[in-house]
């Protein structure tokens, strides 16, 4: 019996699932995850990111690992043990390229529940889903802290310590001091809203009325000079 290791990656961005289609010659054909065979002086690690990354053009990094996956499968003359290590990994963009050279046709992010049924092989559909579960335990964790870091700010006083009215008075004080009338372009959604504020600032500047409102109208800009 010939034994044989191999590294790959669940990449997740923004949710969604990174997978390839492999197609060779008809004969092997589905949905997998990136992986590949350990070379000599990698890593588990190394081997993992530079097989995501040849497989479909994507810089990944590592979160955690997530465990192996051990199957058999047959070769002429002889029977292979296979070990697969895989981790949770994350990238900054949907973008990717399947490596052709590898037979990969296609390559793409999907959603969850998309991906799982995807897939071809179960022991790849097990790893995926202990990888989105921890992810969302990390992403929850993420939200929790970045409330609690926000609630801190609002507490202590330090979410926002500039007086808007304050800076818009002394802007107005210094205009009035000059003889310059400054043009505004003032971006108008509907005059109930807006009626109070060209009444107040027309005084101080040649105010050009830009009027769009996505609530009522398609994407359509109109552009009123006064």
């Amino acid at each position: 019996m010939e034994n044989a290791v191999s590294c790959g990656g669940v990449v997740i961005f923004r949710g969604k699932i990174l997978l390839l289609y492999k197609n060779y010659h008809n004969r092997y054909e589905g949905w997998v995850l990136p992986k590949g065979t350990v070379e000599n002086g990698e890593t588990h690690e190394q081997t993992a990111l530079r097989e995501v990354h040849e497989e479909t053009g994507v810089k990944a990094t590592i979160i955690e690992y997530l465990g192996k996956s051990e199957y058999t499968f047959n070769i002429p003359h002889d029977i292979v043990e296979k070990e697969v290590h895989w981790y949770l990994m994350t990238s900054d963009s949907y973008f990717s390229r399947p490596q052709r050279e590898e037979f990969f046709t296609h390559s793409g992010y999907y959603r969850y529940i998309e991906a799982y049924h995807l897939l071809k092989f179960p022991n790849e559909r097990n790893m995926l889903e202990k990888a989105y579960k921890l992810y969302l335990k990390m992403e929850r964790s993420k939200n929790k802290k970045r409330d609690r870091n926000l609630s801190c700010l609002f507490c202590r006083g330090e979410m926002n310590k500039i007086n808007y009215q304050k800076e818009l008075e002394k802007t107005l004080e210094n205009i009035t001091k000059s003889d310059i009338k400054p043009s505004l372009l003032l971006h108008v959604c509907c005059a109930p809203c807006s009626s109070y504020v060209l009444e107040y600032l027309n005084k101080y500047f040649n105010i050009q009325k830009y009027l769009v409102n996505f609530q009522i109208y398609t994407p359509i800009f109109i552009l009123f000079f006064s």
